[in-house]
């Protein structure tokens, strides 16, 4: 009994040692990698200029980028505004023929308050569920 613990542990010892040599070549690789990378920058050329031209045109493509993203900002509010005002001149319209039609006053003031009531109904029943969502997420975690 004896000796089938120390064949275990000497092939547990072996093991271990099998690991800290992987580790070893690891660790040797990691230096020959960064000792490489170290060589070819110090075999560029470090001229200030190259940086300094370079920069004034990453300053021109960003300042591009950021007109770009107000541009489509500006033109997405446009939009909006357009669709508000369409969406105003229709209700009014819907309201004129109600009343054309003989709809009463009170029946479309309840149509609107009803609407009213749906939105906020709406948005309870959305944040309920994003709430619900985040939970069985993070009881899933």
């Amino acid at each position: 009994m004896s000796n089938q613990y120390s064949t275990q542990a000497a092939s547990n010892t072996g093991s271990f040692n099998n690991d800290n040599r992987g580790r070893h070549r690891n660790y040797e690789k990691i230096l020959e990698d960064r000792r490489e990378l170290f060589e070819e920058a110090e075999q560029r050329p470090r001229d200030s200029t190259s940086l300094q031209i370079d920069e004034p045109e990453f300053m021109q493509r960003t300042n591009y980028a950021l007109d770009d993203f107000l541009l489509q900002g500006q033109a997405s509010l446009t939009n909006l505004r357009e669709q508000r005002n369409m969406l105003k001149s229709a209700r009014g319209r819907a309201l004129n023929s109600a009343s054309t039609l003989g709809v009463s006053k009170n029946l479309i003031q309840f149509i609107e308050r009803r609407s009213t009531q749906d939105w906020y109904l709406f948005f309870a029943v959305v944040i309920l569920t994003c709430i619900l969502v985040f939970l069985l997420c993070t009881s899933n975690s």
